[in-house]
């Protein structure tokens, strides 16, 4: 540090040197401002409440602040070490580049090692950093230090290389064993944490009736099968995957994944057929809501999970607007399940989908004075009224709306790290082509996390249009201001600027039908 500070005179050094640990130490507050009320909205609200999100809204904007200043530091004097800027403004530096998108993360690695090799950084540290980049890489961390809550809404470590020896690298930098560290974010968050054991079958388990997991597995590992069998393929699992999650249940029957099983099978009747009903015999994955063993998350998830097969099954038989449906088939299972925050995140969704003159009365009938309800209200009642936006894209673009006063303007909503968005992206370039883009322009808003996924998916799709990306994922700028909570996802904004239109795939039959009333629309028609 003293090199990088060659030339300016010693009193003048060591002035600045403590100036910058002030600073440091200010933007170490700032890091940890909301973070540190994470836990208890969390327990108060839910993981995906609007009251989280904004929490996450405000943090993530002194993140980006923070990173690019911290950049000006290191660039000024290099890595901030504790034995010139002292201990907390040292960790200020790792706990900004931790929260930071992988682009930093990688480009600091290199000074966060040295650092730690000089005794001027934690190993502990250090050991955090490498865990968040090789995730976010698509690999297995090392000291499962990065934890989620799994099906079970137990805590676990994420992808983890040789768990069997995890503590012992965990000790080797400093780290406490790992059930310790679990533990800590249960009494923190609330919950439990995960089995590590994985859970044994009962004994007197009967045979197994399909292949989609083995005798030999435990409960971890098979549903573990399950759920990829589902994800890869939930049209064609059909008939296997029931069996397989009847089968699970009997041999697991008090394991904590025994509600995600039985709430997997229900997702999976979707696709069964008559035929395929008949050969269950004692297995009927729609009376899932009356399992005593399910929490009452879990029930309210299976009740309206059914709803919503309720009304696909209402507009196969009668037509009628998919939106409107399942607004009315939510309304009608939610009774029930009111108090959970399942049913209220559900009805929250699918009012955003539905018109506003339906949805707002719902809303406010169903919850009132809640304050998530009321933020989705907003977002509702801002149909009809003007919509300004400016940023600049992906590609360095500058976008403004106004710039396209005259054509109408999609914004789809997107991740393109598999999932539901992916479908539509491929069928929004042909959308956009069919309809030219004298007519329609087409803007992207991207909730991935690192540069790189944008690039891919950018390249995949031979997207041409503006891409919104901002690092955050769920807490993206645009999809908190436009209360988006599900993806994929689009707005409609007429030739004048106006929001006519919001929903979920920007390719569906609703969005198209509503994309063709805009496109052929007077200048004064009122869609409210």
């Amino acid at each position: 540090m003293a090199a990088v500070l060659a030339g300016v005179p010693a009193g003048s050094a060591v002035d600045r040197i403590a100036e910058l640990r002030r600073e440091l130490e200010a933007m170490y507050e700032t890091d940890q401002a909301q973070r540190q009320r994470i836990a208890a909205v969390e327990r108060e609200h839910g993981a995906n409440s609007p009251q989280m999100a904004e929490l996450w809204r405000k943090q993530t904007a002194s993140d980006h602040h923070n990173i690019g200043r911290l950049e000006e530091i290191i660039a000024e004097i290099g890595w901030p070490k504790r034995s010139a800027v002292g201990e907390r403004a040292a960790n200020a530096a790792f706990l900004i580049l931790q929260h930071s998108d992988l682009s930093y993360q990688k480009k600091y690695l290199p000074l966060a090692r040295s650092a730690v090799a000089g005794k001027e950084m934690r190993a502990s540290s250090l050991a955090l950093l490498e865990d968040r980049i090789l995730l976010r890489e698509g690999k297995q961390q090392i000291y499962g230090s990065q934890v989620r809550r799994n099906e079970a809404g137990e805590w676990e470590a994420m992808s983890l290389e040789d768990p069997e020896h995890v503590d012992e690298r965990r000790a080797a930098v400093g780290l406490p064993p790992l059930a310790e560290y679990l533990a800590g974010f249960a009494r923190r968050s609330g919950g439990k944490v995960a089995d590590r054991s994985g859970g044994a079958p009962l004994a007197d388990a009967p045979p197994l009736r399909q292949d989609l997991f083995a005798a030999g597995d435990d409960a971890r590992v098979a549903y573990e099968k399950l759920q990829k069998a589902y994800l890869a393929s939930p049209q064609t699992a059909g008939l296997a995957l029931q069996l397989a999650c009847h089968d699970f249940c009997l041999r697991f029957p008090d394991h904590p994944l025994y509600g995600a099983a039985r709430i997997l099978a229900v997702r999976g009747s979707f696709f069964l057929g008559e035929a395929d009903l008949a050969k269950l015999a004692d297995w009927n994955p729609t009376e899932a809501e009356r399992d005593p063993k399910l929490n009452p998350e879990q029930r309210a998830e299976v009740a309206l999970t059914l709803a919503f097969k309720r009304a696909a099954a209402r507009v196969r038989a009668e037509g009628g607007d998919w939106a409107e449906r399942q607004l009315e088939a939510v309304v009608a299972a939610l009774p029930p399940h009111q108090a959970t925050q399942h049913a209220k995140q559900t009805l929250i969704r699918v009012a955003l989908e539905a018109p506003p003159a339906r949805a707002i009365p719902v809303l406010r009938e169903a919850y009132p004075g809640d304050a998530g309800v009321a933020e989705g209200i907003r977002a509702l009642e801002a149909i009809g009224g003007p919509c300004e936006l400016a940023f600049t894209a992906f590609d360095g673009r500058a976008v403004d709306l106004r710039e396209f006063r005259g054509r109408v303007v999609l914004i789809a909503f997107f991740a393109g790290s598999g999932g539901s968005s992916e479908k539509h992206l491929s069928q929004l370039r042909a959308l956009a082509e069919r309809h030219g883009a004298e007519n329609l322009a087409v803007l992207g808003v991207s909730f991935d996390r690192t540069r790189e996924a944008v690039q891919e998916v950018i390249t995949r799709h031979g997207i041409s249009w503006p891409v919104h990306f901002d690092g955050q994922g769920w807490s993206n700028a645009l999809g908190v201001r436009f209360h988006v909570r599900v993806l994929p996802a689009y707005l409609l904004i007429d030739r004048q600027g106006v929001l006519r239109f919001r929903g979920g795939a920007p390719t569906s039959e609703g969005a198209e039908r509503n994309l063709a009333l805009l496109l052929a629309a007077k200048p004064a028609t009122d869609f409210r």
